[in-house]
């Protein structure tokens, strides 16, 4: 170097500092991955904070389309996995009971005393199981499985019709939405509901808005149901499979064994217990009382909490593995992943029906701000870092 200031650097104490600005080194020939990048971003903000409600809606619809495909297939299959299990369980300690008796005619004396003991032991299990069994046998039918996959259906319905109207804009809601409500709620009250008597159109609209929120969580709880029914039904199909391949022994475990078999029998009379009031709730429709509707989601809350309860309980007794439904639904309407995959589309698109020329001056377009930020806080800090040289300086 010959001492002099070129374009591109300058010697301060004997070090040379790039004069090229920050914005421009990060930026220059990488501008469509950097706009690429920023594309991203705004698709995720844009799908959480524009479609997240949409896309909520959207998981509560294919929730609900999966419990009716379940529902279906396990009637296709016998009924639910729990029950398939216990018929399973009601043979083996049949066929148990039969080897014990066989087993005593050939034996005396003290051994016999022990092939009792056990034979009361699987007496009582058997006794246990088979009420059990009873339980499933006496609900598991065709109505309650139809009016199961009812509500599975009506709720993915509502789910639906409700991501348009997540997505609607507001002006529509007011000038379109609002008179179809208004309209309705006249011919209520000429109808002689009198819920709707003497309301404005104001209070229509309102009274619809709630009634529709209140009919949209119903089913959103109705499918919380399901999906604690369903852990249940793993719980009992774990623990049945379980005492099926283990040979019944004389040991304490015996009564508690015998405890979780008599809980499940509790637990399977509140399920379907609870479940027919969801199915009573549903057959209303949106004649549904608040207060029907409040009451399920409290039944719901307090159903939950047995089931865990229990899957505690029967994972002290015996090995379980961990329950975890598939996560496909969750990744399928994931903001993030929604709006990543929006802009990678309409990248790819664009890219082979848009001219790259064109294609460039959009990229660098989208990352004149940041560039520009980029050189500004390259201006600022050499600014700062002038003046503290020269303060250096001025100490010598």
């Amino acid at each position: 170097m010959d001492g002099k200031n070129t374009p591109e650097s300058e010697s301060v104490d004997d070090k040379v500092i790039s004069k090229t600005p920050w914005g421009n080194k990060i930026l220059d020939g990488n501008e469509e991955r950097v706009a690429m990048a920023l594309e991203v971003i705004a698709g995720i903000y844009g799908a959480k904070w524009v479609f997240g409600p949409a896309l909520a809606s959207l998981k509560e619809t294919l929730y609900n389309a999966r419990h009716a495909y379940l529902t279906v297939s396990d009637y296709v299959k016998g009924g639910p996995e729990g029950m398939r299990s216990v018929q399973n369980l009601e043979e083996v300690l049949r066929d148990e009971a039969i080897s014990v008796l066989e087993k005593m005619k050939h034996r005396d004396g003290k051994a016999n005393e022990a092939l009792e003991e056990l034979q009361m032991v699987v007496e009582k299990r058997k006794q246990s199981v088979t009420e059990l069994g009873n339980i499933y046998r006496e609900n598991e039918n065709v109505a309650r499985v139809c009016n199961r996959l009812r509500v599975h259906l009506k709720g993915a319905l509502k789910n639906f019709y409700e991501i348009n109207n997540d997505i609607k804009p507001s002006w529509w809601k007011q000038n379109v939405d609002g008179p179809l409500i208004d309209l309705w709620g006249t011919i209520q009250e000429y109808s002689g509901n009198k819920e709707w008597q003497n309301m404005t159109r104001e209070q229509k609209i309102k009274k619809a808005l709630e009634e529709s929120k209140e009919f949209r969580e119903f089913y959103q709880d109705a499918r919380k149901f399901s999906d604690a029914r369903r852990l249940n039904e793993n719980t009992v199909r774990q623990f049945c499979d379980y005492l099926s391949k283990t040979e019944t022994k004389l040991t304490e475990q015996n009564d508690a064994i015998d405890a979780i078999l008599e809980r499940f029998s509790e637990i399977m009379v509140e399920t379907y217990g609870k479940e027919d009031r969801i199915f009573e709730t549903d057959r209303k429709g949106t004649d549904m009382a608040r207060e029907e509707a409040a009451r399920v989601k409290e039944d719901v809350k307090e159903y939950e909490a047995n089931v865990a309860e229990t899957r505690q309980q029967a994972s002290q007794q015996v090995p379980m593995r961990p329950y975890s439904e598939p996560a496909y639904i969750d990744v399928l309407t994931n903001p993030v992943i929604v709006g990543a995959a929006a802009v990678l589309l309409f990248k790819g698109l664009t890219k082979l029906t848009v001219p790259k020329c064109i294609g460039n001056a959009v990229s660098k377009g989208i990352c004149y701000p940041l560039k520009l930020a980029g050189n500004y806080a390259n201006l600022l800090y050499s600014k700062i870092y002038d003046r503290l040289s020269k303060k250096g300086e001025d100490k010598k």
